[in-house]
């Protein structure tokens, strides 16, 4: 019980890291924005639209920096020259080696895993969830896992059907998410030792 509630609280914490990450990307696009006051300002296959350069092809994203600002908006696995590709379409994600891969942007750590195409933030059995494959991208086995709805707790945990016996996918990911579990109950203590 209590091991479960720690790794529960360590996974709260990385949520909320994961969570921040998520506004500062969203804050970084707004950084590559380019103003203007009419099309001709933007460049070829652009428009301005509110004040700011589209892509005419909704496909694309206007990467500034970029010789031709429209570049195709990545997908996971997909290729890719600018981070903007790809956090267009999943905000968990950047551009390594060319390729859209899921990433912790603002903690600049691996604690986020692609299912199906969609990058999601950490979890494990009794610990937090968004959906149903958020689950399904950490524990095992995957027809087993969901993330289910506690009202007399008005929460959401991932949760293994009755009976069924679930487990972390990867070794790698158990030890990140009894790392933060740790430093979470560390934290605890000492908070509690100088009261």
């Amino acid at each position: 019980m209590f091991q479960s509630s720690a790794t529960a609280f360590g996974l709260l914490f990385l949520s909320l890291s994961v969570l921040l990450s998520i506004s500062q990307t969203l804050a970084d696009h707004n950084k590559h924005e380019q103003h203007c006051d009419s099309d001709t300002e933007c460049g070829p296959g652009t428009i301005c639209k509110r004040g700011l350069c589209e892509c005419s092809n909704k496909d694309h994203v206007f990467v500034p920096e970029a010789e031709s600002h429209c570049q195709m908006i990545g997908t996971i696995n997909g290729i890719c020259k600018y981070d903007l590709q790809c956090t267009k379409r999943d905000v968990l994600s950047r551009c390594h080696d060319s390729k859209c891969e899921c990433y912790d942007t603002l903690n600049k750590r691996d604690v986020v895993k692609e299912y199906k195409g969609t990058c999601y933030p950490a979890t494990a059995v009794d610990a937090p969830c968004n959906d149903d494959n958020q689950c399904r991208a950490f524990v095992a086995p995957e027809e087993h896992v969901k993330c289910y709805h506690n009202h007399t707790e008005n929460a959401v945990y991932c949760r293994c059907d009755d009976g069924v016996k679930c487990e972390h996918k990867s070794n790698a990911q158990s030890v990140q998410v009894n790392y933060f579990a740790t430093l979470s109950l560390v934290g605890f203590m000492a908070l509690k030792t100088m009261l």
